[in-house]
């Protein structure tokens, strides 16, 4: 088993979930353990990549605050104000296409959302300047964001 899906199982185990409420999460976990889940599309959006990522996922699968807090690894409170604010930003929902990828990589703490994107794209064997084109943002801004990773 992963190291970030044993993490994932505890923190499950930890939460306050019912048994309906734990369903939906597991799901996903397994899922996710097989193929892509994230849409990359969804990060081109014009919101920030937590916004994108809560609005998403909690009106694709219909997870409730405490689920995705579970999830990725954030709090509740978070959670709430991250999606009210991707909802005031963009009130109608959020489609995702094309390529995907892994959720459990967006999980890791010790890197931002758009890095992990990024470094993945990059090691998905695109340029940055198609990364760029493909996330709708300045080159110089992909650069300065592959660049903090390879740093960190």
């Amino acid at each position: 088993m992963k190291p970030g899906v044993r993490g994932q199982i505890s923190r499950l185990t930890e939460s306050n979930l019912s048994e309906a409420g734990l369903l939906p999460v597991i799901s996903l976990i397994a899922a996710d353990l097989e193929k892509p889940l994230l849409p990359v599309s969804i990060f081109s959006s014009g919101l920030a990549p937590a916004e994108a990522v809560v609005k998403y996922l909690r009106e694709r699968f219909q997870l409730s605050y405490e689920q995705l807090g579970v999830l990725l690894e954030r709090s509740l409170p978070s959670i709430s104000t991250t999606y009210h604010n991707a909802c005031r930003k963009m009130p109608g929902r959020l489609l995702g296409q094309g390529r995907r990828i892994p959720l459990r990589m967006l999980c890791q703490r010790r890197f931002s959302m758009l890095e992990t994107v990024v470094a993945y794209l990059k090691h998905e064997g695109l340029s940055l300047s198609e990364i760029a084109r493909l996330l709708k943002k300045d080159s110089r801004t992909i650069w300065t964001t592959f660049r903090r990773w390879q740093l960190k």
